[in-house]
């Protein structure tokens, strides 16, 4: 499986920005350290950067089910 290392780069760096329009201040934070580790279509090397932006996804969307 090929991987797309530029694509990945630009989807953690568009979630970064919309999680800091949006005010989620954590989820921005971890998406921005993700962004940066992806820089320059580097393969991204440290999977916890990974699982931390998902762990913050997982915060914001039980609090948004929480609301219905």
């Amino acid at each position: 499986m090929q991987q797309d290392w530029e694509a990945a780069f630009r989807g953690a760096h568009t979630l970064k920005g919309v999680a800091q329009n949006l005010g989620f201040e954590r989820l921005y934070q971890v998406s921005a350290v993700l962004t940066e580790a992806m820089r320059g279509e580097k393969p991204l090397e440290d999977r916890s950067l990974l699982d931390a932006v998902e762990q913050q996804d997982a915060v914001i969307r039980r609090a948004i089910s929480e609301l219905e």
